[in-house]
């Protein structure tokens, strides 16, 4: 069943804010509301305090669209959630129907055209501006109004799970640094007194190979890292290149799970453990290649003693006590560093080991619930999300929630 799609322009009128100069604004009086007021955070309000005009004034609950914006901006229709006030001129309100079309509905309805309106136009990059004739003539699918209620509220449950998703990955980005402070203490200050060595002493290093274009055949060519493929913790592996690594040099620079890869230059000490997510992979000169003795210490408690260093500016040229530019082979060997008991450095990698485990079912939970969301709102606006379809596949979607919602709670308790 396929319902009737209807212009926008016939479901509500378009009024249009009014310019505000700086002149205008007051201490007290109305908030004038602009884009980067809609999206929900705290930005600051200008005020007006000057004549009303009916036409721009908002109320709560009242449909905004802000027509003009660049990515990452509130561009798009929103349900105003604050207090009175008074539109800008880069923002319509919309006066709907109410008994055809609900404002949520209207909301998601619009955001999904003009989504798809900006991304045959301009690419999905660049610029984003509509016009009050675009906007118009926007056909918008109208169910009835109990099926535009019914099917906004599937949509919200699974949009509650993609804002605990954001939420839960923003948590789990500061657990493990957060553990070990607790197990570790200030690193740099090291106000616990755990014993200082040179890492030189405990770990075997060396950097990659340089890539030298005119010794390339093409004949041994493997993937090999770069910096910048190495991220905190993780590896970007979106684009991996290739050189000659011939058979007598693939043992000195072939990468084995486990070993710890360190930034030379760039982002000085960014590292991350590699994974063998490439089977066979190398590594080129802008990067050391740190495994560490299997009795002194571990690659997790080096990964995380380098982080809390870098983010405390505590990489240093001893011998100018200024920010080092390059990490070279001989200033990372003399690199001193607090060295805890090694049992108590295994307790942190176990425990980072099983942070990692539930960070990887969180992120293929992600993944789910972006396709999830994507064919809902697909089904939605395409007229498919029909109560006979919501019947046959309902039970399987609540199902599909719940566990995406348990993986939830795994990374917030973790």
């Amino acid at each position: 069943m396929n319902w009737p799609s209807v212009q926008l322009g016939r479901l509500c009128q378009l009024h249009n804010g009014r310019a505000f100069q700086p002149s205008d604004w007051s201490a007290s009086g109305l908030p004038i509301i602009r884009i980067q007021n809609l999206n929900g955070r705290d930005k600051p309000f200008n005020h007006w305090n000057g004549p009303l005009d009916r036409q721009v004034m908002v109320n709560p609950g009242d449909v905004l669209l802000a027509w003009s914006g660049t990515p990452g901006t509130s561009f798009g229709a929103h349900k105003w959630q604050g207090a009175q006030g008074i539109l800008n001129q880069h923002i319509f309100r919309l006066d709907l129907d109410d008994r055809l079309i609900s404002r949520d509905w209207a909301v998601r309805a619009i955001n999904y055209r003009l989504h798809r309106l900006i991304e045959q136009a301009h690419g999905g990059v660049g610029l984003r501006h509509v016009t009050r004739g675009m906007v118009e003539k926007l056909e918008l699918p109208l169910p009835p109004p109990k099926e535009q209620r019914q099917i906004v509220e599937l949509l919200e449950q699974a949009d509650v799970l993609r804002r605990q998703r954001v939420e839960a990955d923003a948590l789990g980005d500061r657990i493990i640094p957060a553990l070990f402070h607790k197990m570790f203490g200030d690193m740099v200050a090291n106000d616990r007194v755990w014993p200082v060595v040179r890492l030189g002493d405990v770990v075997e290093s060396r950097l990659g190979k340089m890539l030298d274009g005119k010794q390339q055949t093409g004949e041994h060519r493997r993937p090999y890292l770069r910096n910048l493929n190495v991220q905190w913790g993780r590896f970007d592996l979106s684009s991996v290149l290739e050189m000659d690594f011939a058979p007598d040099e693939r043992d000195e620079f072939r990468l084995e799970k486990g070993d710890l890869l360190i930034c030379e230059g760039g982002e000085v000490g960014r590292a991350a453990i590699w994974d063998e997510r490439i089977p066979e992979c190398y590594f080129q000169k802008a990067l050391h290649r740190v495994r560490p003795h299997a009795d002194k210490c571990n690659a997790e408690y080096l990964l995380y003693l380098l982080w809390a260093f870098a983010k405390r500016g505590a990489l240093i040229d001893l011998n100018s006590m200024a920010t080092i530019p390059h990490f070279t082979g001989v200033q990372l060997a003399a690199l001193r560093i607090p060295l805890p008991p090694l049992c108590l450095q295994k307790t942190f990698a176990r425990l980072v080991q099983i942070t990692s485990s539930v960070a990887t079912q969180a992120s293929a939970s992600g993944e789910n619930i972006e396709t999830l969301f994507a064919t809902l709102l697909h089904l939605a606006f395409t007229g498919k999300l029909t109560v006979k379809w919501r019947g046959a596949h309902l039970k399987e979607l609540l199902a599909e929630m719940e566990h995406q919602a348990r993986l939830l709670r795994l990374v917030a308790a973790a």
